[in-house]
């Protein structure tokens, strides 16, 4: 870093960056979070190329990192930052994520909920040149883009055609060991991969610009050579806030938060060696099922305006996706018959079941309601519960808009998806 960056004086509070951490403190669960999210953002800011001073001596030498455990908040911070950048004199934001149209969309929706007073740009708003280059004569502004390489070059094309090398611009790289790497360098051929060519080609193209890349897991980051384009000159870390659970609460020595499914089941569940499937709802999933119904039923009762998820994801193949959906309305119609007729046996061997996860459930959740309370609950909501196939094949969107929201898929439900309310994943 320069002595005239050391020396700049950067806006913490500016416009901007008050209205993120507005919108911030209504949508997150734990407000306490804010100041070390707008600090994280902060760091960012301030270890960046000085967007006012003109292009830096040594181009990459402002490049960081921003690194973080799963669902610890990097989002949250790359929209603070962004909303910091250009209070500090950044004249563009390009926001480089998923390829995924589910996840895409959830990254554009999060940025423009988040920075209402930015002029936001989505990845078919540059197919105007005239209309694109008027808009980037009114800085600053974001573009979300996904990292797709057709979309990518176009959008190099057109600021070029707009004339736009000296804008000053924060380039932040979602999921960046993820497509943005050289996916050549492996097979030691002399070709660049095409996304890296042309994420390259921006980082020239910008005469002043930051790279900002952010990831959960930096290995490939890191084992860049020193010189490497690809190698970040410096890391802000990402706190989880207050009330996190990830990796340790789950799979550490002491866990009781996880249940052990028989691999064979998994098996049960794809279509893929079974020229015959069985119609019948594995053990397991069964009971993953009735735990799911139980605990979204008793946080219904104290949460009487949320919607609860449950994930099955046990496959990347259409055909399995679609056995499973066949499976969960199989359960959800069985559960439905036995709940309306008390005088059945299933009845009995239902209510049996529902109270064992119910038991399970209280060792690490005390004080659920009374489990005839949730069994009325279960009853009266099933018939309304969601069952969502997520895949390449489907348009539904993950949205909890009913109380049981069940939702089957592949790579749409992988890396960077958000799932709110998610009580349980299978297996």
């Amino acid at each position: 870093m320069t002595d005239e960056q050391h020396n700049r004086t950067i806006i913490h509070d500016g416009p901007h960056a008050s209205e993120v951490l507005n919108v911030l403190s209504v949508e997150i669960r734990t407000p306490e979070s804010l100041p070390s999210i707008a600090e994280r953002a902060a760091q960012i800011v301030e270890n960046s190329v000085d967007p006012i001073a003109g292009p830096p001596k040594s181009r990459h030498e402002n490049d960081g990192l921003l690194y973080g455990l799963i669902q610890s908040g990097k989002t949250s911070i790359i929209t603070v930052a962004a909303a910091m950048a250009a209070d500090n004199g950044f004249q563009c934001a390009v926001i480089l994520t998923s390829d995924i149209d589910l996840l895409y969309d959830q990254t554009l929706e999060r940025v423009r909920r988040a920075l209402p007073g930015l002029n936001i740009l989505g990845k078919n708003d540059w197919q105007d040149a005239q209309r694109f280059g008027r808009q980037l004569r009114t800085p600053p502004f974001v573009i979300v883009c996904s990292k797709n390489g057709r979309k990518l070059s176009d959008l190099l094309e057109a600021f070029k055609a707009a004339g736009a090398r000296g804008l000053s611009a924060m380039i932040i790289d979602d999921e960046a060991d993820q497509a943005s790497l050289n996916t050549y360098t492996s097979k030691r051929r002399e070709q660049v991969s095409k996304i890296n060519e042309v994420i390259t080609d921006f980082r020239k193209f910008f005469l002043v610009n930051t790279y900002m890349q952010v990831t959960a897991t930096p290995q490939a980051l890191f084992l860049q050579r020193p010189d490497g384009l690809y190698r970040p000159s410096f890391t802000v870390l990402s706190q989880p806030g207050p009330g996190y659970i990830g990796g340790e609460a789950f799979f550490g020595p002491d866990s009781r938060l996880l249940q052990y499914v028989d691999l064979d089941e998994v098996e049960q569940l794809r279509t893929t060696h079974q020229p015959a499937p069985t119609g019948t709802v594995p053990y397991g999933l069964r009971r993953a099922l009735l735990s799911f119904l139980t605990a979204a039923a008793a946080k219904k009762i104290q949460n009487p305006t949320e919607n609860y998820a449950f994930l099955c994801h046990v496959s990347v193949k259409t055909a399995d996706h679609k056995h499973v959906v066949s499976l969960l309305d199989r359960f959800k119609e069985e559960t439905m018959n036995a709940l309306r007729n008390s005088s059945l046996r299933q009845y009995g061997k239902l209510i049996e079941d529902l109270k064992k996860e119910y038991n399970d459930l209280s060792d690490t959740q005390p004080g659920l309601p009374p489990l005839d309370q949730i069994v009325e609950k279960i009853k009266f909501y099933l018939h309304g519960a969601n069952i969502k196939l997520i895949d390449a094949l489907s348009n539904e969107q993950i949205k909890l808009d009913s109380v049981y929201n069940i939702f089957v898929g592949g790579n749409k439900l992988g890396r960077g998806v958000t799932i709110k309310n998610l009580i349980l994943s299978h297996p």
